[in-house]
């Protein structure tokens, strides 16, 4: 599943444990014969992982047709770019993870986005329905251009035009050592071929080239401080440390089309999650404590976000 080039993409989105799975089972004995006491064994190998991810997957989306928290936004927090980016963004970066972070010209830049192996790292299921429950949850506009105050956990499903962005900015001043983690997802556009009668299948049409970029907010022009941009796949996701205290926002952006086969596709559906760590421990740390206000809201940006959906 490894590989490895700019312009190739990781052989997996997420793992989960494989090995010694505890699962329900009937045990017999040498001569066939039940085995009492015994209702459950250990087993290994990936068909043991692939099953925990569709688990994780099903728990989200029942979560989300059941819980009070997401009345009215149902239909975006079921789509399956949300669910992924969420499981994704949430995952366990485990020894030996690296996404071929960079810096190039002072900015943190990857055109691997994922682990060759490991991609987004290993599924944590507590993060997973921390980051989907109880931070910024399906913002309702949907519309290029969009600018809106966003919590330091949460998911959004967006679109967003050709040559257009849409920035999340981030309520809480960051500061020193905190972790950034941003995943974002899009699908293909696909259509069904029916040229072949009944044998037909579905047939790629057109790929948009999304970009995820993180910016340091300062008076005058933003700084770029990390960018994923992964020129082949369909997930852009970015892991790390702030280096400098602020104020902070997350930018999608839509380049380009890695190809369009019908000539004219310039809109796109995303799912994003984001988090951000806890603050460092006190001393390790320069208190930022002036400038905040006039540098989060200097845009303009859309109102804070404890408006939505009890969020």
């Amino acid at each position: 599943m490894a590989a490895g080039g700019a312009a190739t993409r990781p052989g997996v989105d997420l793992v989960a444990p494989g090995t010694s799975i505890v699962s329900a089972a009937y045990v017999t004995n040498a001569s066939g014969q039940p085995q009492d006491g015994y209702y459950y064994t250990s087993l290994s190998g990936t068909s043991f992982a692939a099953p925990l991810v569709a688990g994780g997957a099903a728990l989200l989306l029942s979560t989300a047709k059941s819980a009070v928290e997401f009345s009215g936004i149902t239909n975006e927090a079921t789509r399956s770019v949300v669910i992924k980016s969420v499981l994704m963004n949430s995952a366990d970066k485990i020894a030996g993870w690296n996404n071929g972070q960079q810096i190039s010209a002072g900015i943190i830049t990857t055109t691997q986005a994922l682990d060759w192996a490991m991609g987004a790292g290993r599924l944590n299921l507590n993060e997973a329905f921390e980051q989907y429950v109880y931070g910024t949850r399906g913002i309702p506009i949907n519309a290029s251009g969009l600018g809106v105050s966003v919590f330091s956990k949460g998911w959004d499903y967006g679109t967003v035009a050709m040559g257009m962005g849409n920035d999340y900015l981030l309520a809480d001043q960051l500061f020193a050592g905190q972790q950034i983690s941003v995943t974002l997802d899009w699908l293909r556009r696909r259509e069904w071929d029916s040229r072949l009668g009944t044998s037909g299948d579905y047939l790629d049409i057109a790929q948009a080239q999304l970009d995820l970029m993180v910016y340091r907010i300062l008076e005058g022009d933003d700084q770029l401080v990390a960018r994923s941009i992964s020129p082949v796949s369909t997930t852009q996701s970015l892991y790390f440390a702030v280096n400098d205290p602020g104020a902070y926002r997350i930018h999608v952006g839509y380049s380009t089309n890695l190809f369009d086969l019908s000539g004219s596709y310039n809109s796109q559906d995303y799912g994003i999650a984001w988090s951000v760590g806890t603050v460092p421990e006190p001393g390790t740390i320069l208190l930022f404590l002036t400038g905040g206000a006039f540098l989060l809201w200097r845009r303009g940006l859309v109102s804070f976000c404890g408006w939505r959906n009890g969020a």
